[in-house]
């Protein structure tokens, strides 16, 4: 993207809050170094709203470093942070635009909602619980044939690692109710 410098950005930051003309003027180059890297990559906004994301982005970034809120970090959180803020400017110039439809499919966060996230956490926790709670032999059971592993394949292990001594059709079985035994627990925890 042409966007790393060659610099140490945190002091460039320093320098800025103190004044100096030519660490704003590299300041402002890496600013639009960064923003033209990632506006082009929204082509399905006018190039006259990729300027004017441009410019918003640039204004919230200097907002940024004169009330201090970027003063320390290193390069890469310094640059990520320019790209959140440009990548924000693009979404909003698109919604501007598009107000009442959702975002085009190159500007979506495909992030998880807080809520979403707390959701599969809680759900994968339900999992590991459940799971747990079973016999070595059933959570071996159910990983390999989730595994893709062949039902003899597993009868095999099953007699050689547990001395659990099944038919296959037993093994497909009991999987089966396992499976169920997860989904029914974890759906009425969920």
């Amino acid at each position: 993207m042409g966007a790393r410098p060659a610099f140490d950005l945190p002091a460039l930051l320093r320098r800025c809050l103190a004044s100096d003309e030519t660490a704003w003027e590299e300041c402002y180059a890496c600013i639009r170094r960064v923003s033209a890297g990632i506006l082009s990559r929204f082509q399905n906004l006018s190039p006259v709203e990729r300027e004017m994301a441009g410019d918003n982005a640039r204004a919230n970034i200097v907002s940024a470093i004169l009330d201090g809120r970027i003063e320390r970090g290193t390069n890469g959180e310094i640059l990520g942070f320019f790209r959140t803020v440009v990548t924000n400017c693009a979404h909003d110039a698109w919604r501007a635009r598009h107000p009442a439809g959702p975002l085009h499919p190159t500007l979506q966060d495909r992030a998880p909602s807080p809520f979403e996230a707390a959701r599969s956490k809680a759900q994968l926790d339900c999992v590991h619980k459940v799971v747990q709670s079973w016999s070595a032999d059933d959570r071996f059971l159910l990983i390999m044939k989730v595994n893709g592993v062949t039902t003899a394949t597993i009868k095999t292990d099953l007699e050689r690692m547990f001395h659990v001594f099944i038919s296959s059709e037993a093994i497909d079985t009991r999987c089966h109710r396992l499976r169920e035994q997860l989904r029914q627990r974890c759906e009425r925890k969920g």
